[in-house]
């Protein structure tokens, strides 16, 4: 591909670097697209689907790494998009977590223009390579499947998830081990390598998946496209089931001589009769759980029991529920008396996040601060934590404390995360 096929999204809040990065790309002749915020970056690389991204980290609305973690996460093609991040600060914390998103690489603030072309033209050319040998090992995998067979196990012949809720709410249901299981990226294979390379994988996915009963009596079922359960009943060593069943979180399936690495998401649940727990919920416990084992890339294993379900379902509360306990003020500052210990004088106060939520009553800031986070609610947050201090001056002398402005957010856990104290410097 030529610079000229090639479009860059320039997602950076300072207008004057923006217009020169867009200046600099532009004379190399790639077509750019500009974007002043997160929100809008996001949107940009969606629906206009950019051969690569340059990201400030920084920046109103969402931040960089908000954007990033978004993209990675989504099931669309274009979810590998290679992301450059720009920073002024080369802070280790977000070299770090950009990293572990899937950063591609990072230009720190101010930019060298010549270092920049370099790498965008390195990294578009990496995308070149990738996207010649794809079409390429599809082309020869279509050709090698043109008299492929459907002679494995057919997803289209498996009972569907309304099979196995009937199975669980049946009042004899003897004790039994229920396993899902998700291909990651699943959804990428067709497009690579094509649907017969694709159906073949699933075949494979499924036999293996379907051995780890250890030819104990099982069942499969297709709960969505890309999910399956295992359904195992009666009493059995499960520890050596769930075992096998782990052995898919990281493994390779050989498609026509081809080897492919697969990684899997993967819940498992145990029901035992009498349990407190009724095996109708078991299904719906064990699709929650899937669900948080999907994220981040998946290539994860939780086992469902009381405490987890209690977890999952307060996070799962927490992201559905966050930008609503913002706008009607759920959030407030609890003020954590600061005593000098020697003559044991009250020297200040030390201002706490809390959330107290009218369904979930008091939720530790151990658990919505990391979504607040991750979903890109920080600066909303930061912005309401600025607020507070003139407010706090005025409470303190009418309550006998000294008159000083209290000791705001910063702490993670306890208070805010490093990232929500960053904003208000």
């Amino acid at each position: 591909m030529t610079a000229s096929t090639m479009t860059i999204l320039c997602a950076e809040d300072e207008p004057e670097l923006r217009r020169d990065i867009v200046q600099e790309l532009r004379d190399a002749g790639y077509e750019v697209i500009e974007a002043s915020n997160g929100e809008d970056a996001l949107m940009a690389i969606t629906t206009l689907r950019p051969d690569i991204v340059l990201c400030d980290i920084n920046m109103p609305r969402m931040t960089g790494l908000g954007v990033l973690e978004q993209v990675r996460a989504s099931d669309e093609e274009h979810a590998d998009v290679p992301f450059i991040f720009l920073t002024a600060y080369g802070e280790k914390s977000d070299l770090i977590k950009g990293r572990s998103l899937g950063a591609d690489d990072y230009l720190v603030k101010p930019i060298d223009f010549d270092l920049l072309l370099t790498t965008v033209r390195a990294r578009l050319e990496s995308v070149s390579r990738s996207r010649r040998r794809l079409n390429s090992h599809a082309q020869q995998l279509e050709r090698q499947l043109a008299d492929f067979l459907t002679n494995g196990i057919s997803a289209a012949v498996l009972p569907s998830g309304q099979n196995l809720h009937e199975l669980l709410v049946d009042p004899n249901l003897p004790d039994c081990l229920l396993v899902l299981a998700s291909i990651d990226a699943y959804h990428r294979l067709t497009p690579q390598f094509g649907s017969l390379v694709a159906q073949r994988v699933l075949e494979n996915y499924l036999e293996t998946f379907g051995a780890s009963s250890g030819g104990l009596p099982s069942r499969l079922f297709q709960l969505e496209s890309d999910v399956f359960a295992l359904l195992v009943e009666g009493s059995h060593d499960w520890d050596k089931i769930s075992q096998r069943v782990g052995s898919l979180v990281d493994t390779t399936l050989e498609v026509t001589g081809i080897r492919l690495p697969i990684t899997s998401s993967i819940a498992i649940a145990e029901y035992h009769v009498g349990d407190a727990r009724s095996s109708s919920n078991m299904l719906d416990d064990a699709l929650l759980a899937l669900r948080f084992a999907r994220r981040d890339g998946g290539r994860n294993v939780v086992r469902v029991d009381d405490p987890i379900c209690d977890r999952l379902r307060i996070m799962e509360y927490i992201e559905n529920n966050i930008g609503r306990a913002i706008d009607e003020h759920q959030l407030f500052l609890a003020f954590q008396p600061k005593v000098r210990m020697k003559d044991r004088k009250l020297v200040g106060a030390e201002a706490l996040i809390r959330w107290q939520s009218p369904e979930r009553g008091l939720i530790a800031p151990g658990l919505f601060i990391p979504i607040v986070e991750r979903t890109g609610f920080v600066d909303r947050v930061s912005d309401w934590v600025s607020t507070m201090p003139p407010r706090a001056a005025t409470l303190f002398p009418r309550r006998g404390w000294p008159p000083k402005s209290p000791s705001m957010p910063r702490a993670p856990n306890c208070t805010a995360t490093s990232s929500i104290a960053s904003r208000r410097r």
